[in-house]
């Protein structure tokens, strides 16, 4: 069984044997064979009461990525994340385990919360899906993984409105939004004033 293994070594040696020589003249077959792989998985992720979609969202994109492989390395990179992916996922459910991802997507969004695509960036960065991230970061955190971006940017945005004279626009950009509306918008969500209605009653109280 594949989930018994979380080693990338034995993972690779796994797709070698499956999908065979690299014979770029062959890429038909290869495609074939990653259906009949990703059939295989979803059997298994079923017996540890998973999905496909699940773990990598949308199941269409999957269907939809065979399709457009140019090169036999390609199908065998894309084969080795689909697996690795889903080993992580069925790994990943104990408490322990839980935690210490929490404590991953913690560190990274205090890095980087300032990334306008950091959602994105942090599912490529830990080769897990958002949906599973979230699941994980509210079951820890007790709020989803979304509102505590959005609140750490606005933490940051009233540190900034207070102790520097920089615009409303150039704050919204250092935080992470290009919308300067979409920033007012979520700032007043969060505080109850305007961002510029937020420094002015601070200037007022000095």
């Amino acid at each position: 069984n594949i989930f018994d293994t979380n080693n990338s070594e034995e993972i690779d040696a796994f797709i070698d044997e499956y999908i065979g020589p690299d014979d770029e003249t062959d890429i038909a077959s290869k495609q074939v064979i990653c259906i009949q792989m990703i059939n295989c998985l979803k059997e298994l992720l079923k017996r540890h009461n998973h999905t496909v979609s699940d773990v990598f969202g949308d199941e269409y994109i999957i269907w939809k990525k065979i399709i457009n492989f140019e090169s036999i390395l390609c199908v065998k990179q894309w084969v080795y994340n689909l697996i690795s992916f889903s080993v992580r996922y069925v790994c990943n459910e104990d408490k322990q385990t839980n935690d210490t991802l929490f404590l991953e997507v913690m560190s990274y969004v205090n890095s980087n919360y300032n990334e306008q695509n950091i959602l994105n960036d942090l599912s490529e960065h830990l080769n897990l899906s958002i949906n599973y991230l979230s699941t994980i970061f509210k079951s820890v955190y007790g709020v989803t993984l979304y509102d505590y971006v959005i609140d750490k940017r606005i933490h940051e945005a009233k540190k900034l409105l207070t102790q520097t004279n920089m615009s409303v626009t150039d704050i919204a950009k250092k935080i992470g939004y290009s919308n300067n509306a979409y920033f007012t918008t979520a700032f007043k969500n969060r505080v109850g004033m305007t961002p510029l209605q937020f420094k002015k009653n601070f200037l007022k109280a000095k």
